[in-house]
């Protein structure tokens, strides 16, 4: 909720507004599509061997509900990068525009000086 009140608060800003509106919220497309545009955004930067790492990534971190909701869970950074076979590098140029202020789709749970033990979700 916290991540689509931002984009909705950014919009209206850049329109000069100085309140949001329900009106502004059905415009951006409600709450599944706000966030999914901003994840298409992170998403157009990336090479399309990138765009498939991302994928990969996020399908590390969810798994389907017994209702068919994605649910998140956290894993740790080493076991990513074996899932997903790629460098430290790689994984963290991938892992980066998710987790700008503005965009804080990927969290890191703990600060352990390890990046192998870091979990994210």
């Amino acid at each position: 909720m916290q991540h689509v009140l931002m984009r909705l608060w950014a919009q209206a800003q850049r329109q000069g507004a100085t309140a949001l509106t329900a009106k502004d919220y059905q415009a951006m497309g409600g709450f599944r599509h706000i966030l999914s545009r901003h994840a298409d955004e992170a998403l157009e930067q990336f090479t399309e061997q990138e765009r498939g790492m991302a994928q990969m990534l996020f399908r590390c971190l969810c798994d389907r509900g017994p209702d068919l909701a994605d649910v998140r869970h956290p894993m740790k950074f080493g076991r990513i990068l074996k899932a997903l076979s790629v460098s430290d590098g790689q994984l963290k140029a991938v892992l980066a525009p998710f987790r700008t202020v503005e965009r804080s789709f990927i969290h890191r749970l703990s600060l352990w000086k390890s990046a192998a033990k870091q979990c994210l979700t």
